[in-house]
Formats: structure tokens, C-alpha cells, sequence
């Protein structure tokens, strides 16, 4: 059992924070193209408020999904281990 608890918790970390990664890679992809293209100051503020209000819309609920799914999975393992102890 207690293996079974420690493998389900590995499994649930290593996929949040491959999820966390990949959104963090998209991120960065997104800023190398921007610097790329020669865009005057003008453009650069505009596509910045523009980055703010889709960030906050895009990346922040998704890794509040991925870390609050994380904590009640960590929470019920940990109660499972503390309840059917073996």
C-alpha cells in the first residue's frame, strides 16, 4: 500500500510539473519571437497590456487548476496513509 501511495504522489508531481513546464516553454517561445521582430516602443507597450490581460485570463487559471488538483490529490493520499494505515 505504501508504495502504491508514493508511486500515485511521484506520478501527480512529475505530471505538474511537466504541465508547468510546457506553459513556461510556450511563454518563452512567445517572448524570443518578439524580440526577433523590430517593433517600435509604441508596439512593444500595446503587445505588453495586451500579454498582462491574456496572462491573467490564459496562464493563471490553468496553473491554479494544476497546483489545486496537485494539493487534494497530496491531501488524499495523505489521508488515505493516515486512516488505512498498514
Amino acid at each position: 500500500m505504501y508504495i502504491f501511495l508514493m508511486i500515485a504522489a511521484f506520478v501527480v508531481c512529475i505530471a505538474a510539473l511537466i504541465i508547468t513546464l510546457r506553459l513556461g516553454k510556450s511563454e518563452s517561445d512567445k517572448a524570443k519571437i518578439y524580440e526577433k521582430a523590430e517593433n517600435r516602443h509604441e508596439q512593444e507597450l500595446h503587445r505588453s497590456i495586451d500579454y498582462e490581460k491574456s496572462s491573467m485570463k490564459e496562464n493563471v487559471p490553468l496553473l491554479i487548476v494544476i497546483y489545486g488538483a496537485t494539493f487534494l490529490i497530496a491531501v488524499a493520499l495523505f489521508l488515505i496513509f493516515f486512516y488505512f494505515p498498514f
